[in-house]
């Protein structure tokens, strides 16, 4: 689920009886999600970008969708909830390795000033920092009760998945149009935010902890 989907945490309610209609369970609209992501990077290997561009815009919107759903048809689990992460996880690292593997098949690498960051271990960076551990921050705070399960459940993040995503999708539109430099900065500016917001959760944590 897109946490920072505020927007549609806000007006939901005003389509509650259309959501709760909808004739698939959450479950079922967060699996649709990652085959459609699957597609996505399917489509990258086949050199289709602009239909790789679309798979991955789908996956993310039934991804902020799906937690709207089980809200309207109150059906809000746990295991609903583990299996939506893990494919969050999924989702965003298909079409990081596919940003990879199209930069590589083009032999383009790119590098920004005097960083000298290769595409690869940008991307590699984004990972990291972006789609696995500010998750794990929060999930490893509340696995060890080091803060209440509502402060995890509320931990703030000045750049969180909602971000990430359009972001990611902002990198997969700048190499479909061939602006690959365009592309590149994007990753760089995703990476230096996702690493504060990974050190922003860290001294949340901390520092909460600290004041017990």
């Amino acid at each position: 689920m897109l946490k920072s989907s505020n927007f549609i945490k806000q007006h939901e309610s005003r389509f509650s009886d259309i959501l709760s209609k909808i004739p698939f369970s959450p479950n079922q609209i967060t699996i649709l999600a990652l085959l459609s992501s699957i597609l996505g990077l399917y489509n990258v290997i086949l050199g289709n970008l602009w239909t790789s561009l679309l798979l991955f815009a789908i996956s993310f919107l039934l991804d902020a969708l799906d937690g709207a759903v089980a809200r309207a048809k109150n059906v809000i689990t746990q295991k609903g909830a583990f299996i939506d992460g893990v494919f969050d996880r999924l989702t965003e690292s298909f079409l990081l390795i596919g940003v990879l593997l199209y930069f590589d098949s083009i032999n383009l690498i790119y590098f920004y000033g005097q960083l000298h960051i290769p595409i690869d271990l940008l991307i590699i960076l984004n990972l990291v920092f972006g789609t696995f551990y500010p998750s794990f921050i929060k999930a490893y705070s509340d696995h060890t009760n080091t803060i209440p399960k509502e402060k995890a459940l509320g931990m703030p993040g000045i750049f969180e998945r909602a971000e990430r995503c359009v972001a990611y999708l902002t990198v997969l539109l700048f190499i479909v149009l061939e602006q690959f430099m365009f592309a590149y900065v994007v990753l760089v500016i995703t990476f230096v935010l996702s690493f504060i917001t990974t050190v922003q959760r860290f001294f949340y944590v901390y520092f909460f902890s600290y004041s017990k």
